[in-house]
């Protein structure tokens, strides 16, 4: 008996840990187009991973998220885009319904940031392909009909300059061929005259990193609205700071029924009494003087 008591406990916590798990995810879908490795006739890049085993691969990139107000990196990780440049990322629970600039690297093109901060819903995609206008200071190169990120950034120093050139010009030099060379500027496995174009380009241009000003006003979600506890069967808190006069609040069931809105007071401690509805999530949607925060309520009865 005592062993299925164990057992029930563990299986108990187990789904009680991943529909926690599932609560808190959510996801980031996003589009880009390398300008060395696209083919306007194909409308896609070519594949660099492994061609032959997976011909649908385009290559890694790193995605990273900064915060707006200092620009400080909240979170990277390196993924594998297809060759139309779609690629997800499971976003962790610190990063859900908060505000970040999308930043990405590719180990010879330019540094790309967002063109605003985006908030990091349940299911959000950011599309850098559909115009210049998606980066930031207008940062890509209009190639077709799509926005492409500026090939030839070799030693990723963040400028299309002289030192990338001598890179280039060692292995053209040298006849250097294979897998991955980051002076392979179109991915034909060779560092050749082909290549040159692109750099030559970028460098006429002065294609650099287009970075934004931080944003010391900006209020991060955790900065503003806290809520404790959560999952709650009772009484949940409103931790507030920073509020704004007039701040308003409203609570909206999983169908996006509005249940409840009120004013947030600045001066006391602020709760919902959650005991009367239903188990389920539910969603909290304050306003904070033109802010608008989203966070998730989790009742359980």
């Amino acid at each position: 008996m005592k062993n299925k008591s164990v057992i029930r406990f563990l299986v108990i916590l187990t789904f009680t840990v991943t529909m926690m798990s599932s609560f808190a995810q959510g996801t980031l879908t996003v589009k880009a187009i390398v300008e060395g490795y696209y083919y306007p006739i194909i409308t896609k890049m070519i594949a660099i991973i492994d061609p032959i085993n997976e011909p649908q691969l385009f290559d890694t990139i790193t995605i990273e998220l900064h915060k707006p107000s200092d620009l400080s990196l909240k979170y990277s990780k390196k993924v594998v885009f297809d060759i139309f440049g779609n690629a997800s990322i499971v976003l962790p629970e610190y990063l859900v319904h908060k505000n970040y600039y999308i930043v990405l690297r590719h180990r010879n093109s330019i540094e790309t940031w967002s063109s605003k901060p985006v908030l990091m819903l349940d299911n959000v995609k950011y599309d850098f392909t559909s115009s210049i206008s998606q980066a930031f200071g207008n940062n890509l190169k209009w190639i077709g009909n799509v926005a492409c990120i500026f090939s030839g950034d070799i030693n990723q120093d963040g400028q299309i300059n002289m030192l990338d050139f001598y890179l280039w010009d060692h292995d053209n030099s040298n006849f250097i061929f294979g897998y991955y060379l980051n002076t392979d500027l179109n991915g034909d496995l060779i560092t050749d005259l082909s290549d040159f174009p692109f750099w030559d380009d970028n460098f006429t241009l002065r294609i650099g990193v287009i970075r934004p000003y931080a944003m010391p006003g900006f209020q991060d979600e955790e900065e503003v609205l806290n809520i404790y506890p959560n999952p709650v069967n009772q009484l949940v808190e409103l931790q507030l700071t920073n509020i704004a006069e007039g701040a308003n609040a409203e609570m909206f069931s999983s169908t996006g029924a509005l249940i409840k809105s009120f004013q947030l007071n600045r001066e006391k401690r602020n709760y919902i009494d959650v005991s009367k509805y239903a188990s389920g999530v539910y969603l909290l949607k304050l306003n904070n003087n033109g802010q608008v925060i989203n966070k998730k309520i989790l009742i359980e009865h």
